[in-house]
């Protein structure tokens, strides 16, 4: 009787002891009470109650962390600023939600991601929405100063118009006010506060951005690996028996509900039923002596009994209602999820997707196959190569796609997915979200088509130009040959000559293909040699050396350059080299340093008179070269003394 009288005393002990919550001894040397910072306003993750003391899930999830690895630990609660710094500076042991980044990694350590989380732009809806976040660039956007969202959009240079507040509910309750364009935040954060605030009149516009790189984890300063190790064996730990999950479904049931965590009705249900049979060993065993204490222990059983149904109930009426609220919010944010079992190929839709499809919601029997026929023919390849590429794990399955409605009707949506491997590294499942993004898709081809449009339209106006100056030099020619007298027929050549050069900018234009941009090198080499060409007499005897840095030139500027060497090149032609049988001719056009731009037009013939005096020169091309060089910020200089220079610098960067 004594021998049996342990045996069951052992069972009792060894079922409390595998009902009770692990713990680990600490050493000497490691610490068993650390400071934890906490922000004050990022719900769901960090937040304060009404008596001032933290709370949130990365609260809960400190806190269950530290239970299982049996360290004390206390919250200072704080802006995020402030609870960052005071980790870098050791005043505190840790922080429970800190986004990896490079950056960060230089000052802190990092457990194991906890929780990942991407950002979304939110608009009011009357406003319009976007498809790409370069289309931000230009926009009023509000951002949490110093998250990893404002963090994200420094990195990718989308800061230039950002207006920074202390807290996300902030940024949105003024987006909701009217003011400002867009708010840049967290998606789960978002959605929760816009539908615990009531925020009616916001929805999520654009793509989903996953800016918190590896995700959220625990951050300790560089070097405190023994914490750090401490923490990351503790959230195993809570994973391992459904912990997590339960902390999990606390704060996140209404915007991305798990279920009941199966780990949580395990753990119940079996110390219920090893209460059971350790009462029922005890009922064999002191059947006689033990008589009341087996029924004092039959009805608390019952009573535990009736506590665990009732909780159960409760639970799965809380599950009931926070479903509703996420139907609610996919039906806001225009976002479904959907599940994919690998191995059975089953598939599983929210209500959002069947709308996004165009369909009745129905999950009996829905599967992979199904799901491709109502993918466009010319997507879907494309589609079944980036899931095969996935189930691979050789990429992330991301993408946009075209899907057929039943009235036969285009819609386009993007997607992505997340796969979950065995520990052999094969595919056990698929989870994701699917967004609409047909309003974005057709703005994005009606931009396409108008650019389109006025491309041909522009190319027209430069064509029609161009034949109307030829037309005007063709008539100017004529008009020159048929001219007696030599004063009347010199202007009308010079008149032709002008012309001929704007036609030639033009020409250019059309021949390089791009309406805005001229290549300066390629536009003044071809310039001197028609100029040389079509001047005759002394030119045909004159060497031209053209030097030409590589300068991109709008219209203006190449008109203007090229009417400038063109003058200077006919003064040399009429003035330098007068009775002489050859010469040399230097023109160079360079970018100095800072952007100035250098002209220099040079011969070596005979120079000009002492008193030459260029701002009372009569002579029509100097007056338009000094024209021309003062409408651009130029400064005309001029030396005689061997041949003639004419320098002009124009010390505004250039504009092209």
């Amino acid at each position: 009787m004594k021998c049996l009288a342990k045996i069951i005393w052992s069972a009792v002990l060894a079922v409390v002891v595998v009902g009770l919550p692990a713990t680990h001894a600490t050493g000497a040397d490691k610490k068993t009470e650390i400071i934890v910072g906490s922000e004050l306003d990022y719900p769901p993750y960090a937040l304060v109650t009404a008596d001032g003391r933290a709370d949130g899930f990365s609260v809960d999830l400190m806190k269950a962390v530290c239970e299982v690895m049996g360290i004390k630990v206390s919250f200072r609660v704080g802006p995020w600023n402030e609870v960052f710094r005071a980790l870098g500076r050791g005043e505190i042991d840790a922080l429970p939600l800190v986004s990896y980044s490079e950056q960060r990694e230089k000052i802190f350590d990092f457990t194991a991601p906890h929780t990942i989380g991407n950002g979304v732009l939110f608009k009011r809806t009357e406003s319009p929405g976007i498809v790409a976040m370069e289309e931000m660039r230009d926009t009023s956007t509000l951002v949490m100063k110093n998250d990893a969202t404002h963090e994200w959009l420094v990195r990718n240079g989308l800061s230039d118009n950002l207006v920074l507040t202390p807290t996300v509910p902030e940024a949105l309750r003024v987006l909701a006010s009217g003011e400002h364009d867009y708010a840049f935040v967290p998606r789960l954060v978002g959605l929760l506060i816009a539908n615990e605030s009531r925020l009616d009149n916001l929805e999520v516009t654009g793509p989903v951005v996953n800016v918190h790189g590896r995700g959220y984890g625990f951050a300790v300063k560089e070097g405190n690996s023994d914490l750090l190790d401490r923490f990351n064996e503790g959230l195993r730990i809570i994973k391992a028996t459904g912990r997590y999950d339960e902390i999990y479904d606390k704060w996140f049931a209404i915007v991305a509900p798990r279920g009941v965590p199966s780990a949580v009705v395990t753990r119940y249900v079996s110390l219920a039923a090893a209460g059971v049979t350790v009462l029922i060993f005890l009922v064999l065993a002191w059947i006689v002596i033990l008589r009341r204490t087996v029924a004092k222990q039959t009805a608390s059983l019952r009573l535990a009994q009736d506590n665990l149904e009732l909780r159960i109930e409760e639970r799965t009426a809380e599950l009931r209602k926070s479903e509703a609220r996420l139907v609610n919010a996919q039906r806001i944010a225009h976002l479904g999820n959907w599940d994919w079992n690998v191995k059975t190929g089953s598939l599983r839709w929210s209500d959002e997707i069947y709308r996004l499809f165009g369909r009745e919601s129905n999950n009996d029997g829905l599967t992979y196959e199904a799901f491709l026929e109502l993918i466009h023919p010319d997507d879907r390849q494309a589609v079944v190569t980036a899931v095969e590429k996935a189930l691979r794990n050789e990429s992330s399955y991301v993408m946009d796609y075209r899907i057929i409605w039943p009235d036969g009707s285009i819609r386009h949506v993007h997607t992505q997915g997340e796969v979950v491997f065995d520990k052999a590294g094969e595919p056990l499942s698929m989870s994701g979200t699917v967004y609409d993004i047909t309003a974005g898709k057709k703005a994005e081809e009606k931009i396409k088509a108008s650019l389109k449009e006025k491309e041909v339209l522009l190319q027209e106006i430069h064509h029609r130009v161009k034949n109307n100056l030829q037309v005007i030099s063709g008539m100017l020619w004529l008009q020159a040959n048929t001219e007696n007298d030599v004063h009347t027929k010199e202007v009308i050549q010079e008149s032709y000559r002008r012309v001929m050069l704007m036609a030639h900018v033009y020409a250019s234009l059309h021949l390089q293909g791009d309406l805005n941009v001229i290549n300066a090198r390629e536009f003044l080499n071809t310039l001197v040699a028609d100029t040389k060409a079509s001047g005759g007499g002394i030119l045909e005897q004159i060497s031209f050396h053209v030097d030409v840095d590589d300068i991109p030139l709008d219209v203006d500027h190449a008109n203007a350059y090229g009417q400038i060497i063109s003058e200077l090149i006919s003064n040399c032609q009429k003035h330098a080299f007068v009775n002489a049988s050859s010469g040399n001719v230097d023109v160079s056009l360079r970018q100095k340093d800072g952007g100035a731009i250098e002209l220099i037009v040079a011969d070596d013939g005979k120079g000009l008179p002492k008193d030459f005096n260029l701002h009372q020169t009569k002579t029509l091309g100097l007056q338009l070269v000094c024209a021309l060089a003062a409408s651009m910020g130029g400064d005309v200089r001029f030396d005689g003394s061997a041949g003639t220079c004419f320098e002009i610098r124009f010390c505004e960067e250039h504009p092209s």
